[in-house]
């Protein structure tokens, strides 16, 4: 909508100054209206693009009169935001180009009318060639490669084709006043002549990315079966069936605004600082029939995870708030005095992580699933128990925890889906070269990057910038932190103590001395005995210290991720 309006304050502004200007013969005049219009032209960019939402305000909310317009639906039309940002400065170039396109006229159109008609007509034509004019020059820099990103980006060739587009227009327009300046008597039939050009080049480039782009959507399919890679895709709205669920895990929020358990709630146990009906709330609901029951919802959402061709927000929300409600039983058993189910609340998460499917192909679901991880680790670490019966158990999940390896899918499934254009509109229908070919080139290049990411899988120090580098990284400081903070609580719970360095769990519990997947960075270990703290380039920190009153643990434990506090 804000770039409608924006078109509409340019195109009044052209309009006035080419109409002011129509009659105007010296140069010095005609300079003055030419730097007015830039003037103007640039106000309207501000306006737009720094108050939009004052100008939707001002138009629709105080002029009842433009209400109607809002049944058009201009809103609605299908480019991105950040396309419109990208777009916004065409209109501006162009409507200065148009303007002086009319001054090059003024000898055969002295007359006001004249220039009016002029101007508000190759105005609309410029307007009207840009948009094709850009998805032509944005398509074939997909196809070509340019602007390559480390992590696929759909829009990285849209900068690039916009100051390509603007070079067409500024050279069109400068070659054009030339040749019309020299034959002023046929200027008339001049500008026909370019519009009619000028629309046959746009016209050829458009179509010539569009057989392009259905050509590598036909490209991809066939790699895509060749390779047998599945189409996949992320929902924005959930199905009937798990809104239902949606609904009803918000309404169990809304009805128990008092429960705030220590690790997900809003109030520190550590310091006491609790208001005494909260807490009282919190003990009396964290075991009942209705949390029970609310948990219960929580892995019916979250179970959505183990399909492979779509995935919704909300699961993986649903599955972290799972995991996180586990958490917090097992800390308030822990201050109860139930210790006897505290690890048996704790080896729950396993079964948990099943939810999630081991060959899934969305790279988001192994981001939560190191997240989580890193927040059972740091609730086990500090409230699991370190009597002796309970080796066997650090044994298995020991064990459980050198099964688990990084994991990086390329993603590529995701450019099979979406071979209409979502909505049938006219920014849609011009916008469908752009679409197909970010496709072919996005697909083509995860495809590519295969064997970089199974390199990436195996590495235990990774070097590298970008999102996969970034998320590999996030997974092997998960795995290498549990696994090695688990080794710990086994061999506390073997010897009666926590040992003096790393190097003591080799061979009985760990293989060799852990790595920290950060390049020239070390795990820090530091143990007194009866506790230690393990930490990750001061990123991650696991520490068994816990704030106590009266033997009872009172708060969540200080390995929480800086991340982990943040969110909440």
């Amino acid at each position: 909508m804000e770039g409608m309006i924006f078109l509409l304050l340019l195109s009044a502004g052209a309009v006035v100054f080419a109409t002011l200007a129509g009659e105007a013969s010296k140069r010095k005049v005609l300079f003055g209206w030419s730097l007015a219009a830039v003037v103007w032209s640039a106000v309207a960019i501000g306006a737009v693009l720094c108050r939009k939402d004052a100008v939707r305000k001002i138009l629709f909310d105080t002029s009842p009169s433009l209400e109607k317009m809002r049944g058009l639906g201009l809103e609605k039309i299908f480019i991105p935001d950040r396309v419109i940002f990208q777009v916004s400065p065409l209109p501006f170039i162009a409507g200065i180009a148009v303007f002086l396109f009319a001054l090059a006229c003024r000898r055969n159109a002295v007359k006001r009318v004249d220039a009016l008609f002029w101007t508000a007509g190759l105005l609309a034509l410029a307007g009207g060639l840009s948009l094709p004019l850009f998805c032509g020059i944005a398509a074939w820099i997909n196809i070509c490669g340019f602007g390559e990103e480390d992590f696929f980006n759909p829009f990285a060739s849209h900068l690039p084709a916009l100051y390509a587009t603007l070079l067409t227009f500024a050279a069109a327009g400068g070659l054009w006043c030339r040749h019309t300046r020299k034959a002023a008597r046929h200027s008339r039939r001049n500008i026909l002549i370019f519009a009619g050009i000028a629309t046959v080049c746009t016209a050829l480039l458009w179509l010539s990315a569009l057989g392009a782009g259905i050509g590598g959507v036909r490209a991809l399919h066939a790699r895509a079966e060749e390779l047998k890679i599945a189409p996949c895709r992320t929902g924005d709205a959930l199905p009937p069936d798990l809104r239902v669920l949606q609904d009803k895990i918000d309404g169990f929020y809304r009805s128990h605004r008092k429960y705030q358990p220590p690790f997900s709630g809003t109030f520190d146990w550590r310091t006491g600082k609790i208001p005494a009906d909260v807490r009282e709330y919190t003990l009396k609901m964290f075991d009942a029939p209705k949390h029970l029951d609310h948990l219960d919802t929580l892995k019916k959402l979250a179970s959505g995870l183990s399909k492979k061709d779509v995935l919704y927000l909300a699961q993986t929300q649903a599955f972290r708030a799972l995991v996180r409600n586990h958490c917090d039983r097992a800390a308030l058993f822990a201050l109860t005095g139930q210790r006897e189910k505290i690890l048996p609340e704790l080896m729950k998460y396993p079964e948990l992580e099943a939810l999630i499917a081991p060959d899934t192909p969305f790279l988001l679901t192994e981001l939560v699933r190191a997240a989580t991880h890193i927040m059972w680790i740091s609730i086990l670490v500090p409230y699991g128990p370190d009597d002796p019966r309970y080796l066997p158990v650090y044994r298995k999940l020991l064990a459980w925890s050198k099964s688990r390896q990084v994991r990086l899918p390329s993603e590529a499934g995701r450019y099979l889906h979406a071979d209409a254009p979502p909505r049938m509109t006219p920014a849609a229908f011009f916008y469908r070269p752009c679409r197909d070919t970010a496709r072919y080139r996005g697909f083509f290049t995860l495809v590519e990057k295969r064997p970089l990411l199974e390199k990436l899988e195996r590495q235990e120090v990774i070097t590298g910038k970008g999102a996969f580098a970034n998320a590999a990284r996030r997974q092997r400081e998960a795995i290498v932190m549990g696994r090695t903070a688990i080794a710990l609580k086994a061999y506390r719970a073997e010897h009666g103590r926590y040992p003096e360095n790393l190097a003591v769990l080799i061979p009985s519990y760990l293989e060799k001395i852990p790595l920290s997947p950060f390049p020239g960075e070390k795990l820090v270990y530091t143990s007194t005995g009866n506790g230690f703290t393990l930490s990750s380039r001061k990123r991650l920190v696991l520490s068994t210290q816990r704030a106590t009153h009266d033997e009872k643990i009172s708060g969540p434990p200080s390995a929480v991720p800086a991340s982990e506090v943040k969110n909440r």
